[in-house]
């Protein structure tokens, strides 16, 4: 696979990745990971030092769907509808096997008779593993957030 091509896979899996929360479907976000892959939802100041603590971290395939069971089944929050807009990425770095990769992202939210508001800007970090069939999973996403606020409704990912 050529450069090109899995730099255009990675923008196709990103599409895949916004489409799968905003329509909720959070079971098709899990396995856009791999079995050990790392989910961070962090504000810039703690990713820029080197700070670990994060609003959401999710390591393995086992926290990200508890984290999706708590959405579905215990939280209680207000119905909304989420859009996530994301960049084209800029790579870092390619090899056979891994793209190291950043792109923007815009995530918005609208509550029902409520206008639409700006949830979270910033950026996501990113580690793709290409398997053996060519498939890219994230193996590391780190959703750094430029505000160090977000709403409190901080639910879906971002």
């Amino acid at each position: 696979m050529s450069t090109a091509q899995r730099m255009i896979e990675v923008i196709a899996r990103n599409a895949d990745y916004a489409a799968a929360i905003d329509a909720g479907k959070l079971t098709q976000w899990v396995e856009m990971f791999t079995q050990d892959g790392l989910y961070l939802a962090q504000p810039r100041e703690n990713a820029d030092r080197g700070l670990p603590l994060a609003t959401i971290r999710c390591e393995g395939r086992g926290m990200l769907a508890d984290r999706v069971h708590a959405i579905e089944k215990t939280m209680v929050f207000a119905p909304r509808y989420v859009r996530h807009l994301i960049s084209a990425p800029q790579v870092f770095n390619i090899s056979a096997t891994e793209i190291h990769c950043v792109s923007n992202f815009l995530v918005t939210q609208t509550l029902t008779m409520q206008p639409t508001q700006i949830m979270a800007c910033g950026e996501y970090r990113d580690r793709w593993q290409i398997a053996e069939n060519g498939a890219h999973l994230l193996a590391v996403r780190i959703a750094v957030f430029d505000s160090e606020l977000v709403p409190n409704s901080l639910i879906y990912p971002l």
